[in-house]
C-alpha cells in the first residue's frame, strides 16, 4: 500500500514513491488474461455441450423405456408418441436442449429405432442428431473424430 509523504521530492534524489501500475503493467495483465480466455472458453464450451448431451441420452432411454413397456404390454413397439400411453413431450421448450425428432418401427413392428435432435443452445454440437434402436445400438449424425464422445 502507497502513503503519500508531505514532502516534496527533489528531481533526481530517487526519494520519490510511485502508487498504482503503469501503463504498460496493465497491457500486459490484460493480455494474459485474454490470451487465457481464448485457452479456455472452447474448452469450456466443448464441456457444457457434452454436458447438455445427458439430456438427449436420458431423453432416448426414457422413451426407450416407455416402448419397452408399451411392447411387453401389446407384443409390439408404439409406433407415436401419445400413442396408448408412450407419452413424451415431443414440442419444442426454452429450457430443454433435446426434442423427440423421430420414433421408427421396423420388422412388423417387433424393432424400434428413436432419434432426439438436439435445440436452442445445443444446435452446433457436432455430435447433432442421437438415435437409440431396440437392440441397444446408439449412433450420432454428427461426423467427430471421437465417436466415443458421441455416444
Amino acid at each position: 500500500m502507497c502513503k503519500s509523504r508531505p514532502r516534496i521530492p527533489v528531481r533526481g534524489s530517487g526519494d520519490a514513491r510511485q502508487c498504482g501500475f503503469s501503463l504498460p503493467e496493465v497491457l500486459v495483465a490484460v493480455v494474459i488474461v485474454a490470451i487465457l480466455a481464448s485457452i479456455a472458453l472452447p474448452s469450456y464450451r466443448h464441456a457444457m455441450q457434452k454436458t447438455r448431451r445427458t439430456e438427449g441420452r436420458a431423453l432416448l432411454q426414457l422413451v426407450m423405456a416407455a416402448e419397452e413397456r408399451y411392447y411387453a404390454a401389446h407384443h409390439r413397439y408404439a409406433a407415436l408418441i401419445g400413442d396408448d400411453g408412450v407419452s413424451v413431450a415431443r414440442e419444442s421448450a426454452p429450457g430443454r436442449y433435446y426434442v423427440v425428432s423421430s420414433i421408427e418401427l421396423g420388422q412388423g413392428d417387433q424393432t424400434v429405432a428413436i432419434a432426439v435432435e438436439p435445440q436452442n443452445a445445443q444446435i452446433g454440437d457436432p455430435c447433432g442428431r442421437l438415435a437409440l434402436d431396440s437392440l441397444g445400438r446408439r449412433s450420432a449424425s454428427g461426423d467427430t473424430g471421437n465417436r466415443d464422445d458421441c455416444r
